[in-house]
């Protein structure tokens, strides 16, 4: 691989980019890759980069506070830093400096690796931090997730098109760093879904942590090779669909209701409630179909919080909203298993079963994590095609309910039951401390700014502070939140005695 001076240069946006009003001395730029390391000239994305994601950001924050006696020199050191560590980092995470356009048919998608460079954006806030952004809160977060460099903030109240128009690029990749009035700091790492899932995302940052640091790293080397995994045209064959139509069905996207106010905050999970937790979800009931197992962190977190999902009132009529665990397969359905350095899509939507608040809540917490530790299990190599396979058909059924007006399904309203996901980063290798230059990160959440999505987001987050068991990054509509926070087993468990 060989090493050049790091690259970028400022660009100008397209006059009809609405920058958001809070923002402040603007600076856009692309950063390009400053070595020349093997790599793909195109990417054709596999079944799981399309499902779900297709178009889609995923922002992460880090957040943190300048530390110096001269703040405006320590975040002018803190960019530069980024911005050159970034250009050598590209140079191994090619991908990631290119962008996805419209493939030969237009519901299509392919990533162009030789692209333009990442774009980064370098803006200020004349207004403390804690009044957006405090480690709890997230008030407009899509100010600072740069996203509206790219394109329009999307209307709720429309459906999103699929179809790109001719000429449509989106980049894989945009950073947004903000300092605020009080010298608080903003990173945002933004990257397009369809390049990267979480596990690729934590590849690539702590990637750069270590070039940042050290100017060296000893993790693998990335792997874009996305054949390793089912094609898209594989599954639509199985289906009896055309791609297209397949890619149709599955990123399928219900806007909530014109109005909705989606609410974003982290709430602390202490060390004790955790052990509590623990305790109680290994109080065996008698039930045979639970097994003595040692149910892990996120099996006990997430029967209580299926718990407190199944006492939320119905939908349209009908039952309370769906759980579904995003489970990551690199490990649990390859068999062998992806390389190490893999970093595509691997993500799966699995349900948990349906049983009634009455019979869930009525018997011990271990019957609930049981439940949990069950599903996790279940998908394995043997059974994860057929759980996809199964995911696919629902949707291929819903997309003709939604095409026919005169579907008996619909008349209730919305033509899906919302779901609330549950999702986790437990299980990654974060470093103890994180600083770039603009002081210890005291906040490292993801926060999805989609519109589309009726339902919500439960993440489970490691620790911010030492006394904490771990953090619960929440993302549901504000009716639905304060039903939460009137449960008193939510309250139990975000309770900060």
């Amino acid at each position: 691989m060989a090493q050049h001076e790091a690259i970028w240069e400022e660009i100008k946006l397209d006059p009809e980019r609405k920058i958001p009003k809070i923002l402040k001395d603007v600076v856009v730029s692309r950063v390009k890759p400053s070595s020349d390391y093997d790599h793909p000239k195109v990417v054709y994305p596999n079944f799981f980069d399309i499902f779900v994601v297709i178009d889609r950001y995923q922002p992460t924050f880090l957040l943190s506070k300048l530390d110096s006696e001269d703040p405006s020199t320590q975040f002018e050191n803190f960019v530069l830093k980024a911005k050159t560590t970034l250009s050598h980092v590209l140079g191994v995470h090619a991908p990631l400096a290119g962008k996805w356009v419209s493939a030969e048919d237009p519901w299509m998608r392919k990533l162009i690796c030789e692209g333009d460079g990442a774009i980064f954006v370098e803006a200020t806030v004349d207004d403390d931090m804690a009044n957006y952004l405090d480690g709890e809160k997230f008030v407009h977060p899509e100010a600072f997730t740069g996203e509206y460099t790219v394109r329009d903030t999307w209307d709720v109240s429309q459906q999103v098109d699929l179809k790109h128009p001719n000429g449509k690029e989106l980049p894989s990749l945009i950073i947004q760093v903000t300092k605020f009035r009080c010298g608080g700091v903003s990173f945002v790492i933004n990257i397009n879904h369809m390049t990267l899932d979480g596990s690729g995302f934590v590849h690539f940052m702590l990637f750069w942590v270590e070039i940042a640091f050290t100017g060296q790293t000893s993790i693998a080397r990335p792997t874009y090779d996305r054949s390793l995994l089912v094609s898209l045209e594989k599954v639509a064959q199985e289906m009896g669909l055309p791609p297209r139509s397949l890619v149709e069905c599955i990123s399928a996207r219900s806007p909530v209701s014109a109005g909705t106010v989606t609410v974003r905050k982290n709430f602390a999970v202490k060390r004790k409630t955790l052990d509590w937790l623990r305790q109680k979800s290994h109080e065996i009931s008698g039930d045979p179909s639970e097994q003595p197992v040692r149910f892990s962190k996120f099996s006990c977190i997430s029967a209580a919080l299926w718990r407190c999902c199944s006492r939320l009132p119905g939908v349209n009529g009908g039952g309370p909203p769906l759980v579904e665990f995003l489970i990551e397969g690199r490990e649990r359905w390859n068999d062998p298993p992806l390389p190490e350095g893999y970093t595509g899509n691997v993500l799966m939507c699995v349900p948990l079963p349906t049983i009634p608040a009455s019979e869930l809540c009525e018997k011990p917490y271990s019957f609930a994590a049981s439940k949990v530790h069950q599903t996790i299990v279940s998908v394995n190599p043997k059974t994860a095609m057929e759980h996809i396979y199964n995911q696919v058909k629902e949707a291929v059924e819903m997309k003709a309910k939604v095409g026919n007006p005169d579907s008996q399904d619909l008349k209730q309203g919305d033509e899906r039951v919302p779901a609330i996901f549950l999702s986790s980063l437990l299980h990654f290798d974060f470093p103890p401390e994180i600083d770039l230059g603009a002081g210890k990160v005291f906040c490292l959440s993801p926060c999805p700014v989609w519109p589309d999505t009726p339902g919500g987001f439960l993440f489970i987050l490691p620790p911010f502070a030492e006394e904490d068991g771990l953090t619960l990054h929440v993302q549901l509509d504000k009716t639905t939140l304060d039903l939460f926070l009137a449960d008193p087993e939510f309250q139990m468990l975000i309770s900060k005695s």
